[in-house]
């Protein structure tokens, strides 16, 4: 038998095509800056001093605070890392805020003024809320107190950082 060849295969006429109509993409609304913005400053500032105000003097040195939108940076001196970590939450309340950076804040010894009538143990009991925390003081001052109970008056004495105590 002699093999048969299938008829050839025309293609298929090609369709009609017609451009379609090329519409811009929607333009994106442009968003308009908020009023007000993100965080109140003065909310900030005013729980910045409330905070503050109910800590001891050794605890609150130099605090300063900046806002960047919904971002409040703090930046200065403080007594201990939980006085920082008290005064982060109170921020951190305000409405609008997002975040606190603290990476600002630093550790710090104060300077007190001897006045007449001051001990160690009155300033220790000023400072560290313990009248027995006396020879911290004393310690950090060595070099010109003589002895714990002979202070002068005018004194600049050091006031170590509460930090790790």
């Amino acid at each position: 038998p002699t093999p048969v060849e299938p008829p050839p295969v025309e293609p298929p006429a090609p369709l009609p095509v017609e451009p379609l109509p090329v519409e811009p993409p929607p333009a994106e609304p442009i968003a308009e800056p908020p009023d007000e913005p993100l965080v109140n400053t003065l909310a900030v500032q005013a729980t910045l001093i409330d905070t503050a105000s109910l800590m001891p003097p050794s605890d609150m040195v130099d605090v300063r605070a900046r806002v960047e939108g919904d971002i409040v940076f703090l930046d200065g001196h403080i007594g201990n890392t939980e006085a920082l970590g008290r005064l982060v939450t109170s921020i951190a309340a305000v409405d609008g805020v997002r975040a606190v950076d603290s990476r600002g804040v630093r550790p710090s010894s104060r300077t007190h003024v001897v006045a007449v009538g001051d001990t160690l143990a009155k300033i220790a009991r000023l400072y560290y809320q313990d009248a027995t925390a006396w020879p911290r003081i004393y310690e950090a001052n060595g070099e010109i107190i003589e002895r714990p109970d002979t202070l002068v008056p005018g004194m600049r004495l050091k006031i170590p950082s509460n930090e790790g105590r």
